[in-house]
């Protein structure tokens, strides 16, 4: 039974006991609770008394500047002090314009800022409900006279300088002309209605605003707003056609060494767009090969430092390393390590993430041969994936597919890669939106002979792409004959490989094939007088729904025609850029955000090229 004071007000059968109760006006300045507890004997017990406070707290309101009316857009700040008076301490003071609540604050001095335009003339009020800890409230109101619109009701005047169209190169300047009959307090720019910046100074006479427009394609709308102190404003708008096909990140100036042409550099993306780069840098003293990680922030490169530790070992040699972006930006380098600076020491296959500022291994396989390897990439997740070569029969080399799931690697598939009895040579993989992982694979097939297949793997294991009679892509009888892996690309709905051949002493052909999944089947993509002769490297993926093929500028046998983008448009392949001036020898693409980026070697220097592009 609960009583307040010698009155019952209620009582409770059934564990735990309890009552609520509502005060009532007579309850201040304070109430005195206790309970009684009885037994199935009609034995009583009583509880100790409570006393309890009800004297609601005070609170006061002021703000800052106090001017009797406001005249111009300003920002304000409300001032409350509150008190308790009964013990309980103040909870919070909750701030309110009229019934719309802007804040609160928990601790003194309690303030709320609030920024007064025209749109408040001719006034408003302002509460501030002092709450204490056992939730008895007060309050206090301010009275805020606003006349604005007397004090400077003209709008600046504002001029965009019209942005020449079609626009080509991602690096634009906006400027304008803004003018006040009291004075111009910004000027806002934007893009497709997006904010994009501010100024509050004309320079040589105008407002000006460097923007980067290097990822739009189409129509434009670019506008210039500009502000006066009472916070009237005017726009300006300009529309112009952004045709921008390729913005060179990276030129032959920028000398980022990749001191091999056995293999290309590897790059990924950070969430803002900038590239990091897995490359190969040579000690000039032992002549040793070093896995460097470089990453581009505003117009330079910062090096991350060697993946391997360069005292104790070196990258393998004619091997590179491959680099993937894995949840929050943390890169992921695997390549191959050999003990000893002057080589003829232990040989691994080892996988690093940068943490901080210094790499750690998470994966180290013995290699079983100096020629296995080992690739990384990415999901959409996040989760890095390798694939990585042993030689599991005989001297045959297998493939292995391991996933990274937060705290160590799991084994996907492990001993595939070849349809012909033979071991596996050169491979490239990519992993698809659903996380599926798609290997296209170079493998012998006895006798001599050479095939390139393709294997899907999942949570289920590896499995060929094709049935008993079309898995095969390609195959040849060796001697003169020769076949290579290029690349590799999947969207949800498409696998694409490209492959090298070549057919005695005649010149070698990049072709690209489709698998029919309906079908399936291999199909080329193209006619044969699309495939590129002489053969060239080039670089696969998937931008949207479009596939883009990028040729390098040089191939095995003669320089060639310059860096092409090609796209793919359901029955034959159209060019819609020629890099100039890149010229390059090796060339891979990373997509992220759907936005397409390569990174290519080089044609006449050791370094490094990145280029962004747009498909039309």
């Amino acid at each position: 039974e609960f009583f307040r004071g010698n009155t019952l007000i209620g009582q409770s059968t059934s564990a735990p006991f309890s009552f609520t109760y509502t005060l009532q006006p007579g309850d201040t300045p304070s109430v005195d609770f206790s309970a009684q507890a009885r037994d199935n004997g009609g034995n009583l017990g009583t509880s100790n008394v409570i006393s309890f406070g009800t004297l609601a707290p005070t609170v006061t309101l002021v703000r800052s500047p106090a001017t009797a009316t406001i005249t111009s857009s300003q920002t304000l700040t409300f001032t409350a002090t509150a008190a308790s008076n009964n013990g309980n301490g103040i909870a919070r003071v909750e701030f309110f314009k009229g019934a719309t609540k802007l804040g609160e604050d928990s601790s003194a001095p309690f303030e709320q800022p609030y920024t007064v335009t025209g749109a408040d003339d001719p006034g408003f009020s302002i509460m501030a409900k002092a709450v204490d800890n056992a939730g008895i409230t007060a309050t206090a109101s301010l009275q805020v006279p606003v006349n604005i619109s007397s004090g400077d009701a003209v709008p600046p005047t504002v001029a965009l300088d019209a942005v020449a169209s079609p626009v080509t190169n991602g690096a634009l300047e906006l400027a304008a002309a803004a003018a006040d009959n009291v004075g111009v307090a910004k000027v806002e720019f934007r893009v497709n209605g997006v904010f994009q910046g501010e100024r509050t100074a004309p320079v040589s006479g105008k407002y000006r605003l460097p923007v980067d427009v290097s990822l739009l394609n189409g129509l434009t709308t670019f506008e210039a707003r500009a502000f006066d102190a009472a916070g009237n404003s005017t726009a300006s708008t300009q529309a112009a056609t952004v045709n921008i096909v390729a913005t060179l990140l990276v030129g032959p100036a920028d000398q980022l060494a990749h001191e091999t042409t056995s293999c290309a550099p590897s790059m990924a993306t950070a969430a803002d767009g900038m590239p990091f780069v897995a490359h190969v840098v040579r000690d000039p003293t032992t002549g040793a090969s070093d896995a460097r990680v470089s990453r581009r922030v505003g117009t330079i490169w910062q090096s991350l430092g060697n993946a391997n530790d360069s005292s104790t070992s070196r990258l393998k040699e004619f091997e590179c390393p491959t680099i993937a972006m894995a949840a929050g930006d943390v890169p992921y380098v695997a390549f191959v390590l050999q003990q000893g600076r002057t080589g003829g020491g232990e040989i691994r296959q080892v996988v690093r993430r940068l943490n901080g500022v210094t790499w750690e291994t998470t994966r180290e396989i013995q290699a079983t041969n100096p020629t296995d390897r080992i690739q990384v990439a990415a999901d959409n997740a996040g989760r890095p994936i390798i694939v990585w070569s042993a030689i599991l029969f005989g001297s045959d080399h297998r493939l292995n597919v391991e996933r990274f799931d937060g705290t160590g690697w799991v084994l996907l598939a492990g001993g595939f890669g070849s349809l012909g009895g033979q071991g596996v040579g050169d491979y490239r993989f990519t992993v698809r939106p659903d996380g599926e992982i798609v290997v296209a694979t170079f493998s012998g097939i006895g006798g001599g002979g050479q095939s390139v297949a393709a294997f899907r793997v999942n949570d289920n294991g590896a499995s060929a792409l094709g049935d008993a009679t079309t898995r095969v892509i390609d195959q040849n009888g060796g001697g003169n004959d020769t076949l290579a892996v290029v690349d590799v690309a999947a969207n949800a709905t498409e696998i694409v490989v490209a492959y090298r051949k070549a057919s005695g002493s005649q010149f070698s052909q990049t072709r690209v094939v489709r698998f029919n999944e309906g079908l399936t089947r291999w199909d080329l993509a193209g006619s044969e007088a699309d495939q590129l002769v002489p053969g060239r490297d080039v670089a696969l993926a998937f931008q949207g729904g479009t596939l883009v093929q990028v040729a390098a500028s040089v191939s095995a046998e003669n320089n060639g025609p310059p860096t092409e983008a090609r796209r793919w448009d359901g029955t034959r392949w159209s060019a819609f850029t020629s890099l100039q001036p890149v010229e390059s020898r090796l060339v891979r693409a990373v997509v992220r955000q759907d936005t397409l980026s390569i990174v290519y070697l080089q044609r006449f220097a050791p370094t490094v090229g990145v280029a962004r592009l747009n498909v039309p």
